[in-house]
């Protein structure tokens, strides 16, 4: 899975720099590069098979760890919840739900070349 890859690299990566960015840079590195990877176009991994939702929530775990600098085996639960991040599962539903909500109340987005036809 190259989304799985790309994720781990730039991880690694971001390890390398822990010792000189603060924990809040950390985390808006940490965001902008890996978890924007996760969330783009997350809906599509609805019903996604179990085995490839864990693998999209180890990178997340591993995200979370390397914010807070905890090693391979520590436990990570709370440490998401202090990210306020949705376990991935959650995250693909919160995505689905949020683009039903806009599209019924008329705050979808629409194409300008849709509204031309």
């Amino acid at each position: 899975m190259a989304l799985k890859r790309d994720c781990f690299r730039l991880i690694r990566n971001i390890c390398k720099m822990r010792f000189i960015l603060g924990k809040e840079q950390l985390k808006m590195v940490i965001n902008s590069l890996v978890i924007c990877k996760l969330d783009y176009c997350n809906s599509l991994f609805y019903g996604i098979n179990d085995k490839y939702l864990n693998e999209l929530q180890r990178i997340q775990n591993a995200a979370g760890k390397t914010v807070f600098g905890l090693y391979k085996h520590d436990h990570v639960g709370d440490t998401l919840k202090e990210l306020h991040w949705l376990p991935v599962r959650e995250r693909i539903q919160f995505k689905i739900l949020i683009l039903v909500f806009k599209s019924l109340n008329g705050m979808a987005w629409v194409p300008p070349t849709l509204l031309k036809c």
